[in-house]
């Protein structure tokens, strides 16, 4: 979460209400990726959350890392992850839950393009599905919509090493971390997801120098799979 004042308190009350009914043994942990607009006093003012602050802003691939390695302390199941910008409301997470309860998935992937109805504006739809599109052609994975933040992974197929990858910290974390599942054999599935947008914040979009960042370990794996698959050519985060 990053300067997100707006929302911050919307996020984490609507957050406890859904996962407490659950009854599930969790631990509700909240990145603070040094926001400077008061949304860290926000925060502070929660009990049953805990909160890990960046020191700088180091941007959400090195959040989902440490999330992850938060994951590893605690000596958890499965890591499951929701945006802070209350695109999401918890009730989808409670969803993405239940689905990981009633079968052995080691990968869920949120999807707004599998629900009957959302608001998500038509061109970031069209953006965001000609991205997808193009992402299952590079990598051949069936994943619906790779733009989409909630997910649920299950542990024991993550390798932890790649918390400290601090290289993959920009956007192309959550990529990589969606490629090395699936080529490692994760059990996938795409799992419905209503997307909202909201008044109270901005939403902006991937920059074109965000975009190739996000964009570089597809082609990477890509020309490593079908083009050189040697050692000395295969991507150093699949840890092979």
């Amino acid at each position: 979460m990053y300067n997100e004042r707006n929302v911050a308190r919307l996020v984490i009350e609507d957050l406890l209400a859904e996962i407490g009914p659950l009854g599930i043994d969790c631990e509700i942990v909240v990145v603070d990726d040094c926001s400077t607009d008061g949304t860290s006093e926000i925060l502070r003012e929660f009990d049953g959350i805990r909160v890990v602050r960046h020191p700088e802003n180091r941007g959400v691939g090195a959040t989902f890392a440490t999330m992850m390695e938060c994951c590893r302390e605690g000596d958890f199941t499965h890591f499951v992850f929701q945006e802070g910008s209350y695109k999401v409301r918890a009730r989808e997470i409670a969803k993405l839950v239940r689905i990981a309860e009633e079968d052995d998935w080691d990968y869920i992937l949120g999807s707004r393009f599998l629900a009957g109805v959302h608001n998500t504006p038509l061109a970031r739809r069209l953006l965001i599905r000609s991205f997808s599109a193009l992402f299952r052609r590079v990598t051949g994975f069936p994943v619906t919509d790779i733009s989409c933040g909630p997910r649920v992974v299950k542990l024991d197929r993550w390798d932890h090493r790649l918390n400290s990858m601090e290289e993959y910290y920009g956007y192309q974390f959550e990529h990589i971390m969606t490629i090395f599942l699936l080529h490692h054999g994760a059990r996938f599935r795409s799992a419905e997801v209503e997307i909202q947008y909201i008044d109270l914040r901005p939403y902006s979009y991937v920059k074109f120098y965000n975009m190739s960042q996000i964009v570089r370990p597809w082609l990477h794996y890509c020309l490593w799979k079908r083009v050189l698959p040697f050692r000395w050519s295969r991507p150093k985060w699949l840890l092979l």
